[in-house]
C-alpha cells in the first residue's frame, strides 16, 4: 500500500481534499480524529493528560475535555505545557495509523497537520499539501468561530502555509470548487 502524507495550514482544506481522495477509494485516515479516539480510550494517555492538566481535562463520562485541554495548552505562556501533550499524543497517533484497518485500498492518505514541525515527512512514500488564499483561509476559520487571536496563537505553532507548499512533493490548490480539488486528487493518484 503506499501511503501519502496530507498536510497544510489550518482552513486550507485538509479534510476536503482527504474526502476528495476517498471518494476516489483511498483509504484516508484523520491524525486528529485518532487524536480524539486516544485521548478518549488509551489508558495511557488518558493518565498522562490528566497528570499534566488535572481531573477537568476529563468529563465524567470519561470523554476528554478538548475545550479544556486546548485552553490550557494554547493559552500565553503555556509552550512547555502544549509542547508536553503532543510527546504525550503524538507516539500514540503514529502507533495507530500504523495499525492500517483492513481495506482493499491501495493508497493510505494519512492527514497530518503538523507533518513537518514533527518530522513525520520520511514516514510517507509522497507529501502533498492543501493551499489556498490566505483571504479564504481566514474566512474558513472565522465561520468556525476563531478569532483573529486565535489563529495567529496557532499559526505560529506552525509552518506557514508556502512553506509547507514548497517542502512537499505536491500542491493541491483549494479555493472551494470541490469538483477541481477531486480531479487533482485523481492526477496524484494516477501517478502513484
Amino acid at each position: 500500500m503506499k501511503t501519502i502524507g496530507l498536510t497544510g495550514a489550518m482552513g486550507c482544506g485538509k479534510s476536503a481534499a482527504a474526502a476528495a481522495f476517498r471518494e476516489l477509494g483511498a483509504l484516508a485516515l484523520e491524525a486528529d480524529a485518532i487524536a480524539h479516539q486516544v485521548l478518549d480510550e488509551d489508558p495511557e494517555v488518558r493518565s498522562a493528560v490528566k497528570s499534566l492538566f488535572g481531573e477537568s481535562s476529563y468529563h465524567p463520562n470519561g470523554k476528554a475535555n478538548r475545550e479544556a485541554i486546548a485552553r490550557t495548552a494554547f493559552a500565553a505562556g503555556s509552550d512547555e505545557k502544549l509542547k508536553r501533550l503532543e510527546d504525550i499524543l503524538h507516539p500514540a497517533i503514529r502507533r495507530a495509523w500504523k495499525k492500517i484497518p483492513e481495506s482493499n485500498a491501495k493508497v493510505l492518505i494519512v492527514e497530518v497537520p503538523l507533518l513537518f514541525e514533527k518530522k513525520l515527512e520520511n514516514d510517507f512514500d509522497l507529501c502533498v499539501s492543501v493551499l489556498c488564499s490566505e483571504g479564504l483561509r481566514m474566512s474558513r476559520l472565522a465561520q468556525r468561530g476563531m478569532t483573529p487571536a486565535q489563529i495567529a496563537a496557532r499559526d505560529a505553532l506552525q509552518i506557514p502555509s508556502l512553506k509547507k507548499a514548497e517542502l512537499c512533493d505536491v500542491v493541491l490548490f483549494n479555493e472551494g470548487d470541490k469538483s477541481f480539488l477531486k480531479k487533482q486528487a485523481e492526477l496524484v493518484l494516477s501517478r502513484l
